[in-house]
């Protein structure tokens, strides 16, 4: 098509050229001398970007930036415990105590006191009490009392109802690696 329109404008100037004397749609019609035909202006052709008859190919996407999981100071730490719904989506390394893995929490969800850095076996008590989420099959292997360490994504506060019939409000979450690394047992 655009070749025929290229052929097309090419016949166009050539007639104009010739002096004027042959109307360019009708070779029979001839003009004064005096006189030029009307010959519409095409209009520019923009350069098409893909040939609509050529299959698309395969255009090389960047790959994504892995993610990285911050290791937390105390301070940092104590203001993700603080306020977890302005951290929200944020990538963290955290350990944990886990301290409730039951039919109550079921199998994708977990209690743990939380901490920022790995400490000594009678320390978890200094821990923040949160919740960990995840797929099942990822949190198969871990029991209560399990030393845990895991690159989190925080998915700020969660609210439930306490055992004595209370409320409480939690940092939530989501667990994308997780490592057993010992006993909190006493």
């Amino acid at each position: 098509m655009k070749r025929a329109l290229i052929v097309l404008v090419a016949v166009l100037v050539a007639a104009c050229a010739e002096g004027g004397t042959t109307a360019p749609s009708d070779p029979r019609i001839t003009l004064p001398p005096d006189q030029t035909p009307y010959v519409p202006t095409p209009e520019p052709i923009a350069e098409a970007t893909e040939d609509p008859f050529v299959a698309p190919t395969a255009k090389s996407t960047p790959k994504p930036k892995p993610v990285s999981y911050k290791k937390l100071s105390k301070r940092a730490w104590q203001k993700v415990v603080k306020s977890p719904d302005k951290y929200l989506g944020k990538t963290y390394q955290l350990w944990a105590c886990i301290t409730q893995f039951d039919a109550a929490t079921g199998d994708d969800t977990f209690r743990a006191d939380a901490t920022y850095k790995k400490v000594g076996k009678y320390d978890w008590y200094d821990g923040a009490n949160s919740l960990f989420t995840g797929p099942v099959w990822r949190l198969d292997d871990f029991v209560e009392d399990d030393i845990v360490v895991m690159n989190v994504v925080s998915l700020g506060s969660f609210d439930y109802d306490t055992q004595i019939g209370g409320n409480t409000t939690v940092p939530l979450f989501e667990v994308r690696k997780i490592t057993r690394k010992g006993s909190c047992a006493i």
